[in-house]
C-alpha cells in the first residue's frame, strides 16, 4: 500500500486574527492578531514573525509565502 501525506498551505497575507501559521520549511512561527492602531484609533490585524520580535516591518516579509494554519489539536514541538 502507498500512502501519501499532503499538507494544505495557505498565503502568509491571508491569515485571519486568531489564526497560527508556520512556514513551509518549520523555521519561523507566525500569529494573526488585533492591535490597536493610535493614530487611526482603531484595532486592525496584524501578523506577528515570533522568530523576529525585534523587527516586525512588513516591508521585509514576503506576504505571498506558503505557511501551514496549524489547527485545534495539531502537535508540533520545536527548540529554541
Amino acid at each position: 500500500m502507498h500512502t501519501e501525506f499532503q499538507e494544505k498551505y495557505t498565503r502568509l497575507g491571508d491569515m485571519v486574527p486568531g489564526d497560527i501559521a508556520v512556514s513551509k520549511d518549520r523555521k519561523c512561527f507566525f500569529v494573526c492578531s488585533y492591535h490597536y492602531n493610535f493614530l487611526k484609533k482603531g484595532n486592525e490585524y496584524a501578523i506577528t514573525d515570533v522568530n523576529n520580535l525585534y523587527n516586525q516591518s512588513p516591508d521585509n516579509r514576503d506576504m505571498n509565502q506558503p505557511v501551514k494554519i496549524l489547527k485545534q489539536g495539531d502537535k508540533f514541538t520545536c527548540t529554541i
